[in-house]
């Protein structure tokens, strides 16, 4: 399985979320704030080095 992150201002997500799931880009599309996201994943850049 793989995972996309997509950063939608907050007013777009719902439809955003509708147009994903009724054209069978994805399965399933979970919500959270950017804050959140960041402070869990952990971006890497083309050399594989963690960004600050």
């Amino acid at each position: 399985m793989k995972y996309v992150m997509l950063y939608v201002n907050a007013n777009k997500a719902a439809e955003v979320k509708k147009e994903l799931t009724a054209k069978n880009y994805v399965k399933r599309v979970s919500l959270a704030h950017r804050k959140e996201l960041d402070e869990h994943f952990v971006m890497k850049n083309k050399d594989g080095e963690e960004e600050a």
